[in-house]
């Protein structure tokens, strides 16, 4: 199981555009942030603490998890200071910062790690874990699913298609008499 780390920001007050939900930033020290819950913090009316999300899988959440969890808060706030920074502002995130809290899944003792992660060289892969071993033995689960991984609906469609497969395997084979 890989590892995953999540960094949750509070803020006190609204500094991104109105249309932002979501960017992913690869070359970046967290490579992905949204806004959460984002349908309700995208709303123009919605009050504060609003609350930003950092995400970072595989190697690159094992060599940030080694951080001390200030560390990690002060280069997500840097990097959406970066982002969201004007000449006026140069460092909106982290002057409304009132609190953060992070989660390193590969910590967690109930937990040990995370659900999957774009990887490099795995292209094609995600399909292959959803085929049958022998005919018998059938996976789930949103690693299998190559559309929407990593998120719930795709773990719960490849458990319903691997559940149809499971039990069209068991149905007796009807044979032709010809």
């Amino acid at each position: 199981m890989g590892s995953a780390l999540k960094v949750i920001v509070r803020l006190r007050r609204r500094f991104w555009p109105a249309d932002f939900y979501d960017a992913v930033c690869s070359d970046s020290f967290l490579p992905e942030v949204w806004l959460s819950p984002a349908a309700e913090l995208m709303r123009p009316d919605a009050a504060p603490p609003y609350t930003i999300v950092g995400f970072v899988a595989g190697a690159r959440a094992e060599r940030v998890g080694r951080l001390p969890h200030a560390d990690i808060a002060r280069r997500m706030l840097a990097q959406l200071d970066g982002m969201f920074g004007s000449s006026d502002d140069p460092h909106p995130a982290s002057s409304s910062c009132d609190g953060f809290l992070v989660k390193d899944w590969a910590a967690h003792p109930h937990v040990h790690g995370a659900y999957s992660h774009p990887t490099r060289g795995a292209h094609g892969a995600r399909p292959a874990l959803g085929e049958a071993a022998h005919g018998c033995i059938f996976l789930a689960g949103e690693a299998c699913h190559a559309g929407v991984n990593p998120c719930i609906h795709g773990a719960m469609e490849t458990g319903e298609q691997a559940a149809a497969r499971c039990w069209s395997s068991l149905q007796p084979q009807s044979r032709s008499r010809l």
